[in-house]
């Protein structure tokens, strides 16, 4: 039987008191994770997480090399979980229900994983982990944003510190100066993304009225974003005839649509303009006979329901429909108040 504690134990332990455990070690052992137990596999890596989170005292360097490390190998067994799940989220009694708490709690420890690093780094920064520092910041990102979505499929408000922590990631990527530039998230993915295509990726998600989607449609419209998110930029500058939308770094919350009020140096703008004709191609390809997962849309984007969804996103994103006729304006009344039946 595979020794899923010497793995752990492997990770964790310095190399000047086991030569064995190292990276190159613990590559091996990880390679021979059963694929049968897929589930056992995981929980052994989330404890593995854990412990790496609570050890402060292993290197920068090092523990940027294990938390990558276990990240990439950890992603298939999370996306067969979270597959399985949503197979059969409908089915009460299902098995594959137990699989529920695993997956939250990957999605929170590596994002805190990789919220050490980054605190770490920010604390007393090392030129030469630049490279790194770029994709753990787009990671913590993705990761935070994955949090924020099975919230939603749960019907559940989003924690205060999701939005803080994704606020915080986005900010030090743009204070860097790296939060347009595109790269690979993870080494299997071939389509390159950014900071702030990511960031928008769970503003846009949000702003979709995900309470009043089914748990599918949830799932398609985040995969969608992976792509649809790009189109759209996020700006310092307030320009209220092209955004609709406004978001405070400095905040705890997610985006909300743009009023005049929304001032100050924390605030960021975006209208989703290029978004809208995105969209607008993909439906007109879609009507005319394209097959759904070659515009990128998955292979379980299903017509005419993905169609449907696709035009009421659309909607919501734009604001159609619900647009503000008039400004706000103040009023000032007098009014008679009265207590209790008898009067």
């Amino acid at each position: 039987m595979f020794d899923f504690s010497g793995l752990i134990n492997a990770i964790l332990r310095r190399r000047s008191e086991d030569p064995v455990g190292n990276l190159k070690s613990a590559t091996i052992w990880v390679q021979e994770l059963p694929l049968s137990d897929i589930h056992r596999a995981q929980a052994e890596i989330v404890k593995a997480l854990t412990s790496l989170n609570e050890n402060r005292r292993m290197s920068l360097k090092e523990r940027l090399r294990v938390v990558m490390y276990l990240d990439e190998k950890a992603r298939s067994l999370q996306d067969k979980l979270c597959r399985d799940y949503l197979a059969v989220i409908d089915v009460p009694q299902a098995p594959e229900k137990a699989y529920l708490g695993t997956i939250l709690t990957f999605w929170e420890e590596m994002a805190n994983a990789y919220h050490i690093c980054l605190r770490t780094f920010a604390q007393e920064p090392v030129n030469k982990l630049w490279p790194q520092i770029h994709v753990i910041t787009l990671r913590g990102l993705h990761y935070y944003t994955q949090q924020a979505k099975w919230a939603y499929l749960r019907y559940l408000p989003v924690e205060a510190v999701v939005w803080r922590n994704l606020n915080r990631f986005y900010l030090f990527a743009e204070r860097e100066g790296f939060e347009k530039t595109l790269f690979k998230p993870f080494p299997d993915v071939e389509l390159e993304t950014s900071c702030m295509a990511q960031y928008l990726h769970a503003q846009l998600l949000h702003l979709a009225s995900p309470d009043s989607l089914d748990p599918l449609q949830i799932d398609l419209v985040d995969r969608w974003l992976s792509q649809w998110a790009k189109s759209v930029t996020l700006e310092k500058d307030f320009r209220p005839h092209r955004q609709l939308y406004a978001v405070n770094l400095g905040d705890t919350k997610p985006a909300r649509p743009l009023r005049r009020n929304m001032l100050g140096e924390k605030y960021r703008y975006f209208g989703v303009g290029l978004l809208m004709v995105n969209i607008e191609k993909t439906l007109d390809q879609l009507r005319a006979g394209e097959v759904p997962a070659r515009l990128g849309l998955t292979e379980d984007c299903r017509l005419p329901h993905c169609l449907d969804l696709i035009e009421l996103v659309r909607n919501r994103w734009s604001r159609k429909n619900v647009e503000r006729k008039h400004e706000r304006v103040p009023r000032v009344k007098v009014v008679q108040v009265v207590q209790g039946f008898a009067e």
